[in-house]
């Protein structure tokens, strides 16, 4: 076994001894996914080997319940993706030679990022995907679901009238009516408590 091979299969159990889910190794990365009280985040760990040298990049996704809630009804699918909120850092980059170890460099980084995530405010966040429009990937579909937690019913009508017409107001192919209406009903099956 490789000492890459190695050291994943030990952050992999020292992620699921902290509690992540769908711990999944994927090339030299590893992708954990875990549920907090009011939020939920994905940490991604990726290792390289240069010479005696391994670097391990940590980087952290993560996202309101709520929110999360309201992409998961809209798009009636589970999914562990999040927007593109991803934070990695250099105080997050962690260098360890021949003789130091993962559990002495990498695993309080690790727990730094998960207090960080437990830290930080949704509402910059939140604000951002809702006026956001124009954004990659599922970004739409993001900022649909910003709208529907924020209750924003006036402008999910707006969209619904913009895919009856021809020019679709800008909005992606893969968001359709029925994604619109669910967000419309979203407030409704799930209110805010």
């Amino acid at each position: 076994m490789k000492k890459i091979d190695y050291e994943l299969n030990e952050i992999k159990y020292f992620l699921v001894e902290r509690g992540f889910k769908s711990v999944s190794i994927e090339g030299n990365g590893i992708y954990a996914y875990k549920e907090l009280p009011t939020r939920r985040f994905c940490i991604c760990v990726d290792l390289i080997m240069r010479d005696s040298e391994l670097k391990a990049k940590v980087s952290v996704t993560f996202v309101p319940n709520r929110l999360g809630e309201a992409f998961n009804f809209i798009h009636q699918e589970k999914v562990d993706v999040f927007p593109s909120n991803s934070q990695s850092t250099e105080k997050w980059v962690v260098r360890l030679q021949d003789t130091e170890s993962l559990r002495e460099k990498l695993y309080p980084v690790i727990d730094e990022c998960q207090s960080w995530v437990e830290s930080c405010s949704f509402a910059e966040r939140q604000k951002y995907l809702r006026e956001n429009f124009h954004v990659a990937g599922s970004g739409q579909l993001w900022h649909i679901a910003a709208l529907a937690v924020e209750e924003d019913i006036a402008t999910l009508h707006e969209y619904i009238s913009n895919i009856e017409k021809t020019n679709r107001g800008g909005l992606l192919p893969y968001i359709t009516m029925d994604m619109l209406n669910r967000a419309i009903d979203f407030h409704w099956k799930y209110p805010n408590e």
